[in-house]
């Protein structure tokens, strides 16, 4: 096994155990939920940093030269992924009304809401052409699961 498979495989260990703690510890099914949806996202980005399987596909898939210019893409995107998911989960463990100055339930909109943007624009990106339903059809349910974390 390779050393990002490697890596690719201890993410997703840690990502089923994180969802299995949580519930134990916090007997919230809301909680649960939301690390499981917001996990895949969080842990994405993870990969995006540790590892360059994202970069390496965009650039098979899209016969890009500029290797440094898929860098810069992937890399923000995994800041996209990774800020918007940190503010996601702590807007739904905080039982604070604000944040930083900023209501809670604004937090949680516009954190689903970037999380949305960032799979439509990752959907189209990669599955569309050639078209694979399997994967957009993934896409759709990972949008209706974040839509179900908004009060």
């Amino acid at each position: 096994m390779n050393y990002e498979k490697e890596i690719e495989l201890r993410i997703i260990l840690l990502f089923i155990i994180s969802i299995r703690t949580t519930y134990v510890l916090t007997k919230s099914i809301e909680k649960s939920a939301a690390i499981a949806i917001v996990g895949m996202y969080l842990f994405s980005a993870i990969d995006k940093f540790l590892t360059n399987s994202d970069v390496n596909r965009l650039i098979s898939k899209w016969n890009i030269t500029d290797k440094q210019f898929v860098k810069l893409i992937v890399f923000v995107g995994g800041m996209w992924e990774l800020l918007s998911s940190v503010a996601l989960i702590t807007s739904v463990f905080t039982n604070k009304k604000k944040l930083f100055g900023f209501d809670v339930s604004k937090i949680r909109f516009y954190s689903v809401v970037s999380l949305i943007l960032f799979t439509i624009a990752a959907t189209l990106m990669v599955y569309v052409f050639p078209f694979r339903p399997l994967p957009i059809m993934s896409n759709i349910n990972a949008i209706g699961g974040l839509l179900a974390l908004l009060k």
